[in-house]
């Protein structure tokens, strides 16, 4: 078995996103110039490579233009081409060295940090104590796996469910974290 690849995932729907991706990716570059990096984005057309420094081979893959940029965050980090992904959010600025992450990945299928503030609602703090802490999901290192995978597939469902319930989920954590707190997910 060959070595296994490692990369950073971005996701960028919408003009908003990818203005933030175009900024955060020399960045990155200048901290880590051989790693290899993917965007997802909806405005593929938005993009002239031959303009933007520090793009040289940065994998940009055109995804469905969708309402809702958390489904595409989601399917972006199932269809990342990396065996060790870590997934940036487009606001993330790297400012130094990141690769003991993916060291870690050797141990763990997944990492994730608490986020650093709480986000809520209503039908949130009713049922769980807010000592539970939510995870950050703008900077999230996975190695590619079944178990990862259905994460994210039951990710996506655990969404779907809160708005047939008609209850908001807008932000990614907050939809990660019901499904934490409702599931055997540790």
């Amino acid at each position: 078995m060959g070595k296994p690849s490692k990369g950073v995932l971005y996701v960028a729907t919408g003009t908003r996103h990818l203005a933030e991706a175009l900024r955060a990716i020399p960045l990155l570059r200048k901290q880590h110039p051989g790693l290899p990096i993917t965007l997802f984005t909806d405005n593929f057309g938005k993009i002239c490579l031959s303009l933007l420094p520090n793009f040289t081979y940065v994998d940009v893959r055109l995804i469905e233009d969708h309402a809702d940029g958390n489904y595409v965050k989601v399917e972006g980090l199932r269809n990342s081409p990396y065996d060790f992904t870590l997934f940036l959010d487009t606001d993330t600025l790297v400012i130094g060295r990141i690769g003991e992450l993916f060291d870690a990945l050797t141990h763990y299928n997944m990492l994730a940090a608490t986020a650093p503030y709480h986000h809520s609602h209503s039908w949130e703090t009713e049922k769980y104590p807010s000592c539970i802490p939510q995870f950050n999901t703008g900077v999230l290192p996975y190695c590619r796996s079944d178990e990862t995978d259905r994460l994210f597939q039951r990710w996506i469902r655990r969404k779907a469910d809160l708005e047939a319930e008609g209850l908001p989920t807008k932000n990614d954590q907050c939809t990660l974290y019901r499904f934490q707190i409702t599931t055997s997910f540790q």
